[in-house]
C-alpha cells in the first residue's frame, strides 16, 4: 500500500514596516502575491523588533528611516540571528550611491528599492525574493 502527501506551503509572513506614504501603495503591489504571503503591516521600529519573531523565512520589506530612526542598524541584527530572512529595503532617492553600494556588499539586504519606484519594480523584486 502506498500513501501519497501532499504538504501545502504555507504562507509567509512579509512583514512591511514603511514610511506612511507609501504603505498604500506598497500593499497594492504586494497583493498579487497574496497566495504566497500574509502582509503583516507595522508602523515603527519598536513595533517592529516586538511583532518580529524567529521566522528563519521571513520577508522583511523595510524603509531605511522610520520617522527619524535609521533601521540598519537593527536589520543587521536580525540578519545575523537570522540569516535565512529576506530584506528588501527602499532608501529615498538622495541616498548617496556610496551608501547604497556599502549597504548592498553588507550584505544584509536582499534588494534595495529607490524612491519613488514603481509596483513592477516592487513586484519584480518579490518574484525574485519568492524565487518564482
Amino acid at each position: 500500500m502506498c500513501m501519497l502527501i501532499i504538504r501545502k506551503r504555507l504562507k509567509r509572513n512579509l512583514y512591511l514596516c514603511v514610511q506612511q506614504d507609501i504603505t498604500h501603495m506598497a500593499q497594492s503591489g504586494l497583493s498579487e502575491f497574496n497566495d504566497s504571503i500574509t502582509v503583516k503591516p507595522i508602523y515603527n521600529v519598536s513595533e517592529f523588533l516586538r511583532s518580529f519573531h524567529e521566522e528563519s523565512d521571513a520577508l522583511l520589506f523595510v524603509d531605511q528611516y522610520i520617522g527619524e530612526e535609521s533601521t540598519i542598524e537593527k536589520l543587521t541584527a536580525i540578519k545575523k540571528r537570522l540569516p535565512g530572512v529576506k530584506i528588501l529595503l527602499v532608501v529615498s532617492d538622495n541616498t548617496a550611491k556610496m551608501e547604497i553600494a556599502l549597504i548592498i556588499m553588507s550584505k544584509i539586504v536582499s534588494a534595495i528599492l529607490v524612491r519613488p519606484f514603481s509596483i513592477e519594480q516592487l513586484t519584480t523584486n518579490m518574484y525574485k525574493l519568492l524565487g518564482k
